[in-house]
């Protein structure tokens, strides 16, 4: 239904496009298919926004700064219960533009600060990161964690940042 809102894109137009409920991804070129795969969502409580945006660049093997959400509801509870849960899952927490233990911190009461993980291939978000130009932190991306691909339901996403184990 969604589809007969949209304006008509031009057969000259490239696209891709992320089925939400079918979890998966089309690239579209020149009206036809030029890539078809199967794509991981947002969980039900996180859901992925419907939304409509354009990719502005692609980075190899990204680093990730953890967004506000994912920090308040998944690594800060995380940490609360093992401070050593940082280093263990290869984030660093930066204070002050400095990197810090997050040992250091009392996360009952944690100062402002940023968790961030290196770039690289087996990151969070796998071999590449396409950035889109929404200001509200969306981008699309692989996964370290291919398995989950063969998984009949994908809502999966944040599932994909805060699991101890890539090999799920």
């Amino acid at each position: 239904e969604r589809l007969r809102w949209e304006t008509p894109l031009g057969a000259d137009t490239v696209y891709v496009r992320v089925n939400i409920p079918q979890y998966r991804l089309v690239v579209r070129d020149q009206g036809e298919i030029a890539m078809d795969m199967r794509a991981i969502v947002g969980r039900n409580d996180r859901q992925t926004p419907i939304m409509s945006d354009r990719i502005v660049n692609l980075k190899f093997s990204p680093d990730w700064t953890v967004p506000g959400t994912i920090y308040r509801e998944d690594i800060l509870p995380a940490l609360r219960s093992n401070p050593g849960y940082a280093a263990s899952s290869g984030y660093s927490v930066i204070q002050g533009g400095q990197r810090v233990s997050a040992s250091s911190i009392d996360w009952t009461n944690p100062p402002r600060v940023t968790i961030y993980k290196n770039p690289s291939s087996n990151g969070p978000l796998g071999g590449v990161r396409f950035s889109l130009t929404n200001s509200i932190g969306i981008f699309l991306h692989d996964t370290n964690r291919k398995s989950l691909f063969d998984r009949g339901r994908r809502d999966l996403s944040c599932l994909l940042y805060t699991s101890p184990s890539p090999r799920d």
